[in-house]
């Protein structure tokens, strides 16, 4: 399922207004006045592989897909590739004590041989924040997740959508209950601020 890539969002209360367009723009303008923490790349390639035997490879980049989009319907944005996609995820937030950026993006990719479908995911971060505590600076860290908790939780909820687990996982029972928590624990791609979390509907019998 595919959602436009223009399309912008904002609630009546005023605390949440999201543009794909303005967020780019943003981003270029904050960076140029703010301060941006390169991170080290402390990911592994052993998080970001899995290998099914006798899995349809369509039916794996279609659960993959699907992951994202309910991670935040309206934000994720997809780009098909010759074995796999990539997509985007960003938003920018007005709160009244702090403002921010985050733009994460994902690559998928698929390789089939000898009946065995191998799949590789990363993802990369830019998660800007400005509030009184920065002097009212952005200041940005960029990079990848420093944990493999992201990487896990995706192909949990992914395995559940082809059938090979019984639980889809909620951020909730992942140890998140607040978007700074999610930040914490290198899960914010997935379960930070204003992410929707959805769940897929209940299997039918």
């Amino acid at each position: 399922m595919f959602h436009n890539p223009d399309a912008c969002a904002a609630n009546r209360g005023g605390r949440k207004f999201t543009c794909g367009g303005i967020a780019v723009v943003m981003l270029a303008v904050l960076a140029l006045s703010g301060c941006a923490v390169g991170r080290q790349d402390v990911s592994r390639e052993d998080w970001k592989i899995r290998e099914y035997k006798g899995a349809d490879k369509d039916e794996v980049v279609q659960a993959a897909r699907e992951v994202l989009r309910l991670a935040d319907p309206d934000e994720v944005i997809f780009q098909i590739t010759a074995d796999g996609f990539t997509a985007e995820r960003r938003q920018l937030s007005y709160l009244v004590v702090e403002s921010g950026i985050d733009l994460f993006r994902f690559e998928f990719t698929v390789r089939e041989k000898d009946g065995v479908v191998s799949t590789r995911f990363d993802i990369w971060e830019h998660i800007e924040r400005a509030n009184i505590v920065s002097l009212g600076l952005p200041v940005a860290k960029v990079g990848k997740p420093q944990s493999r908790y992201a990487y896990d939780l995706f192909y949990s909820r992914m395995e559940y959508l082809l059938k090979l687990k019984d639980t889809w996982q909620t951020c909730q029972a992942v140890g998140v209950d607040t978007p700074g928590r999610a930040e914490e624990l290198g899960l914010a791609s997935l379960c930070g601020r204003f992410s929707s979390d959805l769940s897929p509907p209940p299997r039918s019998n």
